[in-house]
């Protein structure tokens, strides 16, 4: 097989003719199933350029194939349905190649034919996975083989054709897929440099920390002769001396059993001549600073209180005394009437307007 043929049946032709078991038929329904889900996942990894582009010299673009797919499985559909319901039906065939040359095949978008193939595919797997024995023996004719295809050999060939195709598909869009990792490597590599240098900046602040503790340890050993003397004076004399404040307190003097006893003694008497000393007197302070109290108090404190008729007379005196002489009390006046009350205040209110208009 050369190379244009191979890109052609990237895995090889279908082989008509054969017989198919159960679980044959089983598989290729599940690679039928599978489909969709596989296409969608692929064309992820696609550029808006690659739909455009052919498989192969003079064959189809990735645009084209997938629109080839969703045309091609609706009447596969179709063809099974008439084979289960009709005697021995005789399909009628299409011209594969002038339906993918119509524009809907060039240029329309994929998304709606993916779309369909995933709706068709569900109700093709719900009527495959229905079909019984006697469903298997069915088949319809094709005219242009002149034979009739039973149902295992129709399901096998579209299990074929969906692997086929999206064989077609890979051939364009993997490479691509493959070279655009190329890139990711390149970032990688310009990252992992200074991981690898940090460990050198490291290396220098350690090693002073490696190198002090080693003289304190040697000192610690011992050593003899005049050698260990001068070391000895020389620790000495780095040695910082302790200040004078700091030095501990000496300790009292240990006390006999006797001393001991003299001693609490002399501290209960003095307890108890602090408390025999006769402490100021409260009561006493508190009479001393009511009387400095009421001697501030004024001359007229000692005055009787009055009771309250006594208070309101004694108020009334006053309030009469403040008015004059000639005054009339309001005791001598005679009481007026309600309607004298009116007479008079309207007599006032017209002397008043009567004095207010200008001459």
């Amino acid at each position: 097989m050369d190379k244009l043929e191979q890109r052609k049946y990237p895995i090889g032709k279908f082989e008509y003719g054969k017989t198919y078991t159960i679980n044959d038929t089983r598989k290729n329904i599940k690679i039928i199933a599978r489909l969709p889900k596989v296409l969608k996942k692929l064309l992820k990894k696609a550029h808006r350029s690659d739909l455009d582009t052919p498989y192969r010299e003079g064959g189809w673009t990735v645009r084209q194939v997938i629109h080839h797919l969703s045309d091609s499985h609706v009447n596969a559909y179709i063809r099974m349905k008439m084979a289960v319901t009709e005697h021995h039906p005789t399909i009628k065939p299409y011209d594969e190649q002038a339906w993918a040359e119509l524009e809907t095949g060039k240029i329309a978008p994929v998304r709606d034919s993916v779309r369909l193939l995933k709706v068709l595919h569900k109700k093709w797997l719900d009527f495959m996975e229905s079909l019984s024995d006697a469903d298997l023996k069915k088949g319809y004719v094709h005219p242009a083989m002149q034979r009739t295809v039973l149902l295992p050999e129709a399901i096998a060939l579209y299990a074929w054709h969906s692997q086929h195709h999206l064989a077609h598909i890979r051939l364009v869009i993997s490479p691509k897929a493959e070279d655009k990792k190329v890139p990711l490597v390149v970032k990688l590599e310009k990252v992992t440099p200074p991981v690898e240098k940090a460990p050198e900046t490291t290396v220098p602040e350690t090693k002073p920390t490696a190198v002090e503790p080693k003289p304190t340890t040697t000192a610690r050993k011992p050593k003899t002769g005049a050698s260990a003397t001068s070391t000895a004076k020389a620790a000495v004399e780095k040695a910082p001396r302790r200040p004078k404040s700091t030095a501990p307190a000496a300790k009292a003097p240990k006390l006999t059993r006797e001393e001991a006893i003299e001693k609490a003694r002399a501290a209960l008497d003095q307890k108890a001549t602090k408390e025999e000393t006769p402490q100021p007197n409260t009561t006493v302070t508190s009479a001393k600073a009511r009387a400095a109290k009421a001697a501030k108090k004024p001359a007229d404190a000692d005055t009787p209180k009055l009771t309250r008729s006594e208070a309101l007379a004694k108020a009334r005196a006053a309030k009469a005394a403040k008015k004059p002489a000639d005054a009339p009390t309001d005791a001598d006046a005679p009481k007026l009437t309600r309607s004298e009350a009116l007479a008079k205040a309207r007599a006032a209110k017209a002397a008043k307007k009567v004095q207010d208009t200008p001459e």
